[in-house]
């Protein structure tokens, strides 16, 4: 975790953080946080036991849309 948090301040150090609007804004996730967001999102029913059990956020959801199609998630 020290590695992470070394990283963050490397990309902030020397400016100070503005004041923003709430709303919705484009966002481009490092490797790990798309890492640690399909980690979740498997412990939590991207698996077919849960799908079958019907405890997966999948289950009765098969062939509908569930994000925005600029989202692409590769093996």
């Amino acid at each position: 975790m020290w590695i992470l948090g070394s990283e963050a301040i490397r990309k902030i150090s020397g400016e100070e953080p503005i004041q923003i609007e709430p709303g919705e804004y484009e966002v481009i996730l490092e490797p790990y946080a798309v890492s640690e967001l399909l980690s979740f999102l498997g412990y939590l029913g991207f698996h077919a036991l849960a799908v079958q059990e019907g405890r997966s956020f999948l289950s009765n959801r098969f062939g509908e849309k569930m994000v925005d199609e600029k989202v692409t998630i590769l093996r």
